[in-house]
């Protein structure tokens, strides 16, 4: 009788588990994308520090593989899309335009892109993305705030969770 009952906490803890994360793949709106639709990750708008200017394509790094890892929406390769601009703008832009941006992810063949701001507010880093279609109409907004550097992660990571359930 002792037995059986270690084996049933184990079990149900597992069951609870799995539960628990149905609930969550759910709630995060994880369902697949439908054939086809991809997204491009542009780089981001760095404003107020010179020391956060690795967010400029660290952003398009992160929220394209968190993104695809998350595997709703999969998203155009972070190493084509800051060739495409080094070749076509001869740089890598501080933040694009919502026009420009949708010229670009139409030539990836995306449906969407995403363009974004991080901006530092004395210790504090305001991440904002925007979600738009490829012909420009915005499809959602998500912003986060990390209280300083070592927040980041976190507040990026709730960032590509509120994108998602934008879309």
């Amino acid at each position: 009788r002792f037995r059986s009952r270690l084996l049933e906490a184990p079990v149900a803890a597992m069951l609870v588990l799995v539960a628990l994360g149905a609930v969550a793949v759910r709630a995060l709106g994880t369902r697949p994308a439908p054939a086809g639709v991809k997204v491009t990750v542009l780089p981001f708008a760095v404003r107020g520090a010179p020391d956060l200017d690795y967010l400029r394509e660290g952003m398009v790094d992160l929220l394209a593989t968190k993104l695809d890892a998350l595997g709703t929406v999969p998203a155009v390769p972070t190493e084509a899309v800051l060739a495409h601009l080094e070749n076509e703008l001869g740089a890598r832009p501080n933040g694009l335009t919502p026009e420009d941006a949708g010229r670009i992810a139409r030539g990836f063949d995306s449906d969407l892109f995403i363009v974004g701001h991080v901006v530092r507010v004395g210790r504090a880093i305001e991440l904002s993305a925007l979600l738009f279609d490829a012909d420009g109409g915005r499809a959602g907004i998500a912003t986060r705030r990390a209280d300083d550097d070592a927040a980041l992660p976190a507040a990026v990571d709730a960032l590509v969770r509120d994108l998602v359930a934008a879309r």
